[in-house]
């Protein structure tokens, strides 16, 4: 089986699509460390480039070389009930009724606790063995499972968006139709009314990392900060007429 990993540098990420590549990007433009950037762009590259790997249902009840493309393909069928907003930007609609709270201490406890699960697979796989493609899938997957892991030990969640992109910013595009997330049935829109009702709860997990963060010393800088209020007061974001900008595609299915 042939197969070529694609390593796609997406560094126009929107935030909408709110996985830990994300908000640890948003995170590392704070931190004085060399070559995490770099980390972070292979891990983003990393989450396209396992779409193009052979795909199992399979268990993983016996792990040898050749089930390799197992473990990635499970490993990125999790990543995307994890990070639901990928799928979506990926086009796979399975998920778009669902906005997980993915700053959450809870959900960042078990996220680690996946990628670690994921790192005791490849453990059992006999590297030598493995072609050399198979040996790039594998370099990378590992790559990224550690860097992951890694960066949770800075806190990004402390910093869940910055005013250069953040759920915040980009979640009225999803309430538009006319982003990621297109409304063209009854099904997709109802799809969105349930992701949406979990807005409130991720941006009241939002201000009490913020706070949490500021307990903590680690906080953006002021200079940065005054101008993210202008934004969290745009007419998109505090609006009460619903009609003007969420409800107008209601009207396709009067």
């Amino acid at each position: 089986m042939k197969r070529i990993l694609k390593i796609i540098f997406k560094i126009n990420r929107d935030y909408g699509q709110e996985s830990p590549n994300n908000t640890y990007f948003c995170f590392i433009k704070f931190l004085p460390m060399k070559n995490i950037l770099s980390k972070g762009i292979l891990g983003i590259g990393l989450m396209i480039g396992l779409a193009s790997c052979k795909k199992s249902d399979s268990p993983l009840t016996k792990v040898t070389p050749s089930n390799l493309d197992s473990i990635a393909a499970r490993y990125y069928e999790q990543y995307l009930k994890l990070y639901p907003l990928d799928a979506t930007a990926q086009g796979d609609i399975r998920y778009n009724d669902q906005l997980p709270i993915n700053i959450d201490k809870d959900f960042i406890s078990g996220e680690i606790a996946f990628y670690s699960s994921v790192q005791k697979q490849l453990e059992q796989v006999d590297y030598k063995s493995l072609p050399d493609e198979d040996k790039v899938v594998y370099d990378v997957l590992d790559y990224s499972l550690k860097d992951k892991i890694e960066a949770y030990a800075y806190h990004p969640e402390y910093i869940p968006f910055t005013q250069f992109g953040g759920l915040p910013l980009t979640f009225p595009l999803y309430g538009s139709g006319q982003g990621n997330q297109p409304f063209k049935t009854e099904k997709d829109y109802s799809d969105w009314l349930k992701r949406m009702e979990k807005f409130p709860e991720w941006m009241n997990a939002a201000a009490d990392n913020f706070r949490e963060g500021v307990n903590n010393k680690m906080v953006l800088p002021k200079k940065l900060v005054v101008k993210m209020i202008p934004q969290m007061k745009a007419e998109e974001i505090t609006t009460t007429d619903m009609e003007k900008i969420f409800l107008r595609t209601r009207k396709k299915f009067s």
